[in-house]
């Protein structure tokens, strides 16, 4: 990358480093980028801080671009209200939540001179570090391509679809698309069981007809995701097969169209995903 194009790009403050924050910071560090990160959790914040990213609020917010990666849009309420002066060139908005809230925060933006870009991602941390996660992105063009730099360094599959709301409408939909999939694998596993199929056989079966999908191929790393959330201590309502599901109930509700299946996995999933994950690992709560 020449010194002309490293002085075109913008700078970056990430906003939250979980494992898919930290995994964003360091695959923009990787594309060339300035980029600076914060977290609640001063820990995550210094591991990161030998590896190119400069550590701190104040850092973050003197960026052109913040990329917010926390599990809601809360976080990034508070700063606007503590910073009254403060508007970047945009926001690109990582975190999964309600269209209608993705909205809001674009009015809050907007009269402040800067621009929301949605750009839910799906993929989990290991894709973000190769640049490899699927990105839905939708806001005004103009934030588009304020954050292209971004885009392109964390996503090899890319959809564009139009206005503000649009992407986080798509997420939450893939979000449920995910969970419903999994809850059924995990449901019939338990009749197949009951039957004297393995989990492995099942699964090998599975894989091998109509009902493949990412959720039978990657089990393995929900019981990875599931240990890296009790091992952090992440509340069991920001984890995503809830939040995510009662966002797209509460989505529907404001949409007016039906949530039945939202609502039975939103209140069920949880606890049989993580029970089936720490069984899985030999953990017992």
């Amino acid at each position: 990358m020449s010194q002309e194009v490293l002085q075109e790009l913008p700078t970056v403050g990430v906003l939250g480093l979980g494992n898919l924050g930290a995994a964003i910071a360091l695959r923009l560090v990787d594309a060339g980028l300035d980029v600076a990160g914060a977290d609640t959790d001063e820990e995550r914040s210094d591991a990161l801080a030998s590896q190119g990213v400069r550590v701190g609020i104040d850092a973050v917010f003197q960026s052109d671009v913040i990329c917010v990666v926390t599990p809601d849009e809360e976080s990034l309420r508070d700063s606007l209200a503590a910073r009254v002066d403060w508007a970047p060139r945009c926001v690109v908005l990582c975190a999964t939540v309600q269209p209608e809230a993705a909205v809001s925060l674009a009015e809050v933006l907007e009269m402040r001179g800067s621009q929301l870009v949605e750009a839910p991602v799906s993929g989990g941390a290991l894709a973000a570090r190769r640049g490899e996660l699927s990105v839905m992105v939708s806001g005004p063009a103009t934030g588009v391509r304020a954050a292209e730099p971004i885009l392109a360094a964390l996503a090899n599959k890319r959809f564009d679809l139009g206005a503000t709301g649009a992407a986080s409408a798509v997420k939450l939909v893939n979000q449920l698309v995910l969970f419903a999939t999994l809850g059924a694998v995990l449901e019939g596993q338990a009749l197949a069981q009951s039957y004297g199929v393995s989990g492995d056989d099942l699964v090998e079966a599975l894989r091998a007809s109509t009902a493949d999908s990412w959720a039978i191929q990657h089990l393995p790393f929900f019981v990875g995701l599931v240990r890296d959330y009790d091992e952090a201590k992440v509340p069991s309502a920001n984890r995503p097969w809830r939040k995510d599901l009662a966002a797209f109930v509460a989505a529907a509700r404001e949409g007016s169209t039906s949530a039945e299946l939202a609502s039975v996995l939103s209140s069920s999933l949880g606890d049989q995903l993580e029970a089936y994950a720490r069984a899985s690992a030999g953990v017992t709560q």
